[in-house]
Formats: C-alpha cells, structure tokens, sequence
C-alpha cells in the first residue's frame, strides 16, 4: 500500500519533495521521490552509464548546497524552485484534474 510522505525531520518543514523542487534551481533533472514505497522520504537516483563524471560530481554538489540550505534556510527549500517559469504546482489538483492536449 502506499505511503503518504513521512513528517518532516528534525523541524526544519523540508521533505523529499521540496528538495526535488530546489534542485530544478540547480538545473538537474529530478529523481522519482517516494518510491521505493518502503523507503519513506527516499530518491531513486540511477545515473546512466552515459553521466559523465562532471555531471554526477555537479548533481552532488547541488545536493550538498540543498543541505546547507535545509539547515541554514530552510524556506530556500520549502518555497523553491525560484528560477522556472512555474513555481510550486499543486500537485493534487494536477493528478485529479487531468489537462491533456492532442493534436495531429
């Protein structure tokens, strides 16, 4: 059965998916959050053998500024992302009322 996300750790408000919403700041591609479904709060993160190593040590690196940001700021996190054309959708909503465009 699934899981709801878990409470936030420690009183800092920030879960798994607010920090899957910070790293479109850092221009990386997000990883499916709350699967698998065991794991509460966790990533599946699978870089392909095609990543380069830059590429994975920048992914890190964004990942370690989002910590810092957690502990230090964690609005930064909670209210990202900043920089996209959209900021935070409701994702509720967006499941339950579906708006799918087809054209030939």
């Amino acid at each position: 059965m699934p899981s709801a996300p878990s409470e936030p750790k420690q009183g800092r408000n920030v879960i798994a998916l607010n920090i899957a919403k910070r790293l479109l700041d850092y221009n990386q591609h997000v990883p499916t959050i709350y699967f698998p479904l065991l794991a509460p709060e966790c990533f599946l993160i699978e870089p392909t053998e095609t990543e380069t190593k830059e590429a994975i040590d920048y992914f890190i690196d964004a990942m370690a500024k989002i910590l810092e940001e957690a502990n230090t700021n964690p609005e930064t996190v909670t209210e990202a992302p900043f920089t996209q054309p959209v900021r935070r959708l409701d994702e509720v909503k967006a499941a339950k009322e579906l708006d799918l465009v087809w054209s030939e």
